[in-house]
């Protein structure tokens, strides 16, 4: 198991094919981090903060001495600032749309699967109408070779 080259495999996906989902929309690709929320040192008006939240190994009947299922959940937040409440609204509707079509076909890649587990949208972020957010829980399950 390589923690770093799973968590770079997911941020290379990312950056080089959510901007292909986001010009059905007319959107550009965000700024992406791989650090914690912090909207005062990260300023830009469209960012994918990217949180490697927990790893778990599961017991499977599919386990065997070669290798084992790994689950890794990870925290997304697509973040726009530095435009009117009505914009923001938007580009964070359409972004989460095109971020859910991103993942649904990352699933059918490397991983055994990529399965969405939640959405939340935040409209006022830190009670400012200027920033708004959606964070998407995504569970990824990797066949870990020993």
């Amino acid at each position: 198991m390589n923690f770093r080259e799973q968590q770079t495999e997911i941020t290379d996906y990312l950056e080089k094919n959510f901007e292909k989902y986001l010009q059905e929309f007319n959107l550009k690709n965000p700024e992406f981090v791989n650090d914690f929320l912090d909207f005062d040192k990260y300023k830009q008006s469209f960012i994918c903060f990217i949180d490697f939240d927990q790893i778990d190994f599961p017991f499977s009947r599919f386990n065997d001495s070669c290798s084992e299922t790994q689950r890794l959940e990870v925290a997304f937040y697509l973040v726009h600032r530095n435009d009117a409440p009505a914009n923001l609204q938007t580009k964070m509707l359409d972004a989460t749309s095109a971020f859910c079509e991103m993942i649904w076909q990352f699933s059918a890649r490397k991983f055994l699967s990529a399965r969405i587990n939640k959405i939340n949208f935040f409209k006022y972020v830190e009670g400012s109408n200027n920033i708004m957010s959606s964070k998407f829980t995504v569970e990824f399950e990797i066949e870990a070779t020993k």
